[in-house]
């Protein structure tokens, strides 16, 4: 009966194999996890990771329907950072007629003025590649008038600038809130808030 022995360069041999092997396998799996999970480096994309990853599987938006998606400042929570996403149901404006209905409806209320007002519709916008529709508020006999913009995606009021920059006419005014996603910057998974523990869980999982 003849006892295999096994020769020291052989064994460095397959050690070393067995190193590489354990090497690659090890890069494809970071390779993946990048290429699955790349770092969030942005609110724009925190924005396309919610499109891509969070609005597909969405139970509570019909298909087909508008919404708009809003980033937030990064937030640190449980020693991670976070870029909230806020997922909210909105109707489209139209037109110059539905513009002036906006004005109507969501700036009037918030103005102290003399009625009858008056709603006047002067054309449409483009502010950094976003439409809006241009309208001429205040009191019928001309007095106090101001001009708003309309955004055409969402029908949120706007004021336009003198350096061609808007900002909304009242930042408390947001269409009806779906919710809130908050996707994680060192990998782009996004996570929702559960209602009960208030902690951050991973969604669809």
């Amino acid at each position: 009966m003849t006892k295999e022995v096994t020769r020291p360069g052989s064994l460095r041999r397959l050690l070393a194999i067995a190193a590489v092997t354990a090497l690659v396998v090890l890069a494809a799996v970071l390779v993946d996890r990048a290429v699955r999970n790349p770092p969030c480096r942005t609110g724009a994309a925190a924005l396309a990771v919610v499109e891509q990853k969070v609005l597909p599987s969405m139970e509570s938006l019909s298909a087909g329907e508008d919404y708009a998606l809003e980033a937030g400042e990064r937030e640190t929570m449980g020693g991670s950072d976070y870029y909230p996403v806020a997922v909210s149901r909105v109707v489209p404006c139209r037109d110059g007629e539905a513009a002036k209905g906006v004005i109507e409806a969501r700036v009037a209320p918030h103005l102290a003025g003399v009625a009858p007002y008056v709603y006047s519709y002067m054309g449409e916008v483009t502010v950094e590649g976003e439409l809006y529709y241009e309208v001429k508020f205040g009191d019928a006999w001309g007095d106090g008038r101001s001009t708003f913009y309309v955004r055409a995606r969402d029908s949120r009021p706007f004021i336009l600038w003198e350096d061609g920059t808007v900002s909304a006419a009242f930042p408390e005014e947001n269409e009806p809130l779906v919710l809130t996603v908050y996707v994680r910057t060192k990998d782009s998974r996004p996570f929702l808030r559960d209602g009960t523990s208030g902690q951050l869980v991973p969604y669809g999982e």
